[in-house]
């Protein structure tokens, strides 16, 4: 039935820049005019404001706006990003341009609604995908069956998208049959996850090590998994989570190089970056090595590096004790506590034997690099260590709930002002209003001064 809602509507309005419709043996047609796109034209290049063979399309019923809404009341390519802009009529099977390409007066666009179409193999996106545990795999599908590409507009895909909220929507199924290459299929899509996803991450021990195909697969971003090499922060400013869990208790301090801050007594001076420091105990025997990267004259600290055969001496770093520099400078640490900057993993070193994956692609050998994520999980709460995260909940960037309520502390904020606890700033806005609401006697269709009568 049609949406109560016109400004959202994805129906199609049956006569709309259509020629004909016919039913040809085993698929659907529609004619429809060049200008009846978005861009009125040939697609340059893949994702812009044209249309080329190839493209899933969508009718955007939205009123027609010169600068809001330019696209209105035309096809445009459809993307599987969000629900209202993964609605598919069709796949376009080829443009006829009478006139100039990039203009295409008088020409028409010849779109598959539903059955068979020839479709090259160029206008297909294929990538590989790598579980685990089971290995290579195509998609959910296989390796034919294409998806809506929730990252290009119009691009048919073989690995159905993964992000929360992204639409899963098979569009094409690959069954040659001379001439036809496959059939448009445009089955019913859903969202990947629903709008909120979990994922529990205990069954991954700190410092685990998952080998991947060096592509983009989405499994960069996942929460806890971050490539070797690294660098991950230990510095509870208030403004980035922290990792000292994985640091301390899951030992990737052991095999990392770590950042720490060192206060001193006397204003130490810049000319100490780079410079070697080394700490002895009474008998004068060596204790700890670092190297200065950074000075701060006027805050009196310094910060050191530390390689990872100096973590278990980082414990030497209390107040009172003497550093001495590579040009002989004595500085003597104040009471005011170290503090842990950040720990880098290591590389993985070239000569590591396993660094290519054979695989057979279009029918020849091909020789895929490998990456290595590690498993180090951000702190349950930032600066504390004692605890990490073991599950992680992925919200959309647009989210619509009827009720919410916060119990504590509820933060807002866009890219100009910050209200750090919206309640209390509520509270005391209330206050004020009644404050000035008995000041000014209340409210009264006639003002009233607060200082007296006003003649």
């Amino acid at each position: 039935m049609p949406s109560c809602n016109t400004n959202n509507s994805s129906n199609l309005s049956g006569n709309l820049n259509i020629h004909n419709i016919t039913n040809s043996g085993a698929r659907l047609l529609m004619t429809v005019p060049l200008s009846g796109f978005s861009g009125g034209r040939l697609s340059e290049y893949q994702g812009d404001d044209g249309i080329t063979y190839g493209d899933a399309i969508r009718y955007n019923p939205i009123a027609y706006h010169e600068t809001r809404n330019p696209s209105g009341g035309k096809y445009i390519k459809a993307r599987a990003n969000k629900p209202e802009n993964s609605e598919v009529v069709g796949i376009v099977e080829s443009v006829n341009v009478a006139g100039d390409p990039l203009v295409g007066d008088d020409g028409y666009v010849t779109v598959v609604v539903a059955g068979q179409i020839n479709l090259p193999s160029v206008r297909l996106m294929d990538a590989i995908w790598q579980d685990p545990i089971q290995g290579l795999s195509g998609a959910a599908g296989g390796n034919d069956v294409y998806f809506l590409s929730a990252a290009t507009a119009g691009v048919l895909q073989n690995l159905a998208p993964t992000e929360p909220t992204n639409v899963i929507k098979p569009i094409y199924q690959v069954a040659p049959d001379s001439p036809w290459t496959g059939q448009v299929v445009n089955y019913i899509g859903y969202q990947a996850g629903g709008q909120l996803v979990a994922e529990d991450l205990r069954d991954n021990p700190v410092g685990a090590i998952r080998e991947m195909i060096d592509i983009q697969t989405g499994d960069e971003n996942r929460k806890g998994w971050v490539p070797m090499g690294s660098e991950l922060n230990l510095d509870a400013d208030g403004t980035k989570n922290t990792y000292g869990y994985a640091y301390q208790r899951g030992a990737l301090g052991e095999i990392s190089e770590t950042k720490v801050r060192c206060y001193i007594k006397s204003a130490p001076p810049a000319s100490l970056v780079k410079q070697r420091v080394k700490m002895r105990d009474g008998d004068g025997k060596l204790t700890i090595t670092g190297r200065v990267f950074n000075v701060s004259t006027a805050n009196k600290y310094i910060d050191l590096e530390f390689q990872a055969s100096e973590y278990p001496n980082l414990g030497n770093i209390v107040p009172d004790k003497y550093f001495t520099s590579s040009s002989g400078a004595l500085l003597q640490l104040s009471n005011t506590p170290a503090k842990y900057l950040s720990f880098t993993l290591p590389k993985v070193s070239q000569n590591t034997s396993n660094k290519e994956l054979t695989l057979i692609i279009n029918n020849k050998d091909a020789k895929m690099p490998l990456k290595y994520m590690c498993f180090a999980p951000e702190d349950l709460i930032p600066d504390d260590w004692t605890a990490s995260r073991n599950s992680v909940v992925s919200l959309p960037q647009d989210l619509t709930v009827k009720k919410i309520t916060v119990n504590d502390t509820l933060k807002v904020e866009n890219a100009t002002y910050q209200v750090t606890d919206l309640v209390k700033t509520v509270e005391e806005l209330i206050n004020q209003v009644n404050t000035l609401t008995q000041r000014t006697g209340g409210a009264s269709d006639t003002f009233t001064s607060a200082y007296g009568s006003v003649k």
